[in-house]
């Protein structure tokens, strides 16, 4: 059986947000997001001096709250991996 495709990590609406952690030293995360258009937008997320960071191509907006919404229980909870899905409206 094939693995996904691209196709099906994009949702038919709103934003699958995968956050990914990247280090295990220091709580560090790549993320990924699939937005119903087809693109995938990629950043990462770190604490340095205990203030978030969010570096990458991550547009200011809808997008970028929920990825610093998000980014509290990663920092609380420190997984390895964590995705959720919003029902959002993406800026373009």
């Amino acid at each position: 059986m094939p693995g996904p495709t691209s196709k099906d990590l994009h949702p038919t609406h709103g934003a699958r947000f995968v956050f990914t952690r990247s280090t295990a030293e220091e709580l560090a995360y790549g993320v990924a997001i699939y937005v119903e258009d087809g693109r995938t937008i990629r950043g990462e997320l770190s604490w340095p001096e205990d203030q978030l960071e969010v570096r990458g191509e991550i547009p200011a907006g809808p997008l970028h709250d929920e990825v610093v919404k998000l980014a509290r229980p990663l920092r609380s909870k420190g997984p390895s991996r964590m995705t959720r899905w919003r029902d959002i409206a993406p800026a373009s």
